[in-house]
């Protein structure tokens, strides 16, 4: 079985089955930061062979001075997007972190990408393995508000932009 496996993985590859080869998620996910008065958006976008799926998770901070929002991301189809090792995608999963600091004008963030793939190597045994990117920074904008959850919704019918919204704790024209 686990070569039949490999053999699938090794046709998909030459008969260009395999729209995308992947090194990092970041090449698939791609963001910016929005808003307005009274929210800060985080504006999500993915690339033509992925797709969101309908649920996400939202959590509080360790040290109680934010939240987060993890959303979950699937291939369009199977074998469309492979690891440089040949390992076929299996989910995404985004998460974005904002803290309040001790500056109340400014918000700190961390967005984690975690790529699953399966796969078979070299041996014929059946694998799996996650990759991980991080990125920070701060941003001007007010303090979040902890008693208001994130909400993550998806922007058009093609399900691939989407949208974390987080409520501040203050209109963004009082930043001094």
């Amino acid at each position: 079985m686990k070569y039949f496996i490999a053999l699938i993985l090794a046709f998909s590859t030459f008969c260009g089955l395999n729209s995308l080869a992947a090194s990092d998620a970041n090449e698939h996910i791609t963001y910016t930061w929005s808003g307005n008065e009274e929210e800060l958006y985080l504006n999500i976008n993915l690339s033509q062979d992925l797709t969101f799926g309908y649920e996400f998770t939202t959590m509080i901070t360790k040290n109680g001075k934010g939240q987060g929002c993890e959303v979950v991301c699937n291939p369009v189809q199977e074998g469309v997007i492979f690891s440089e090792k040949g390992y076929e995608l299996q989910e995404i999963q985004f998460t974005v972190m904002l803290n309040n600091i001790e500056n109340p004008n400014k918000v700190a963030y961390t967005t984690i990408t975690k790529s699953s793939y399966k796969g078979v190597n070299e041996k014929g045994n059946l694998v799996s393995t996650t990759l991980e990117s991080k990125s920070e920074g701060v941003l001007n904008n007010p303090a979040i508000d902890l008693s208001e959850e994130p909400v993550f919704f998806i922007v058009n019918d093609n399900l691939r932009e989407g949208v974390v919204s987080f409520r501040n704790s203050f209109p963004y024209s009082q930043i001094r």
